[in-house]
């Protein structure tokens, strides 16, 4: 019975009806709380809203298993949301001593390196992303993260074409494309990155990234249309005053 809450949960997860499975799951663990697999899944299911929740999960699965790949994958997501770089960097590194054929796990690492200030770190973290493009290059991954290096970095144009060529490789990566946008915001494309905002929604008007992207981006609009009216106006008034 539990395995196959357990498989229902997991469906649910893959519909986006993490809300339920969490309920399906909480149930679960409280007959058998040190079930890994139900923790893992757990965690998962808490990644997308509660990225602080989904870190203490996957930390008690290691607690387990300290050498589970999934839940390190977990805890290095779940550090990025939170903004707590060495700690994404260090569960990084374990990802990719565990596992160094995976793409993502360099990925991860890359990523966390981006992040950390230095002429060293932006280096290696270049040089991970590559080998993350280099084990899996059908992934979107390794591309991502290359642009998010990049960008980290402020080298917007550089960013705009890693994450192009992620959209070349699964057009529906959804990081890709928010990172996309506001990498052309960045480099003051305003026209291009509203069309991109209004394509996300239109995919997903659900989407609280997209909303926050479209948000920035025609706040930046309007921005630029006020200075460009100030301009005007200055303008004008030397003008008569000449």
């Amino acid at each position: 019975m539990a395995e196959q809450s357990l498989e229902r949960a997991r469906a649910l997860i893959e519909l986006g009806r993490s809300d339920e499975a969490r309920v399906m799951l909480g149930r679960i663990l409280a007959l058998e709380p040190e079930d890994a697999e139900a923790l893992l899944a757990l965690s998962l299911a808490e990644a997308d809203d509660e990225p602080r929740s989904s870190l203490e999960t996957a930390r008690r699965v290691l607690a387990l298993e300290p050498e589970n790949l999934q839940a390190l994958l977990l805890c290095v997501d779940a550090c990025h949301e939170l903004n707590r770089v060495k700690e994404a960097e260090h569960y990084a590194r374990l990802a990719v001593a565990e596992a160094p054929w995976l793409g993502a796990a360099h990925a991860g690492l890359a990523q966390a390196l981006g992040r950390r200030r230095g002429r060293g770190r932006y280096k290696e973290a270049k040089e991970t992303a590559q080998r993350a493009i280099e084990l899996d290059p059908q992934g979107a991954f390794g591309y991502v993260a290359a642009g998010n290096v990049e960008m980290a970095h402020g080298e917007w144009k550089e960013a705009e074409r890693w994450y192009r060529k992620a959209l070349d490789v699964d057009p529906s990566d959804r990081n890709a494309q928010i990172n996309l946008v506001t990498a052309q915001e960045s480099r003051g494309r305003i026209s291009p990155a509203l069309t991109e905002a209004v394509a996300l929604l239109q995919t997903d008007p659900r989407d609280k990234y997209a909303l926050e992207v479209l948000h920035e981006t025609v706040y930046t609009t309007v921005v630029h249309l006020l200075w460009i009216a100030a301009v005007f106006l200055i303008v004008a008034a030397v003008i008569r005053g000449e």
